[in-house]
């Protein structure tokens, strides 16, 4: 099982750098870290009905 905390702290980081290289700041944080917990339950879905 991945290490979960530290998998969405990276993508949380991530998105941010990308936010911030776009120049957008009317993204607030928290829907940036919603959306990668969405893509990682969904990775995590079709893992186990695969």
């Amino acid at each position: 099982m991945c290490d979960w905390p530290s998998w969405a702290a990276g993508e949380y980081r991530l998105a941010s750098r990308v936010a911030a290289a776009a120049g957008d700041r009317r993204v607030p944080p928290r829907w940036i870290f919603a959306a990668a917990l969405l893509l990682l339950s969904l990775s995590q879905l079709t893992i186990i009905l695969k």
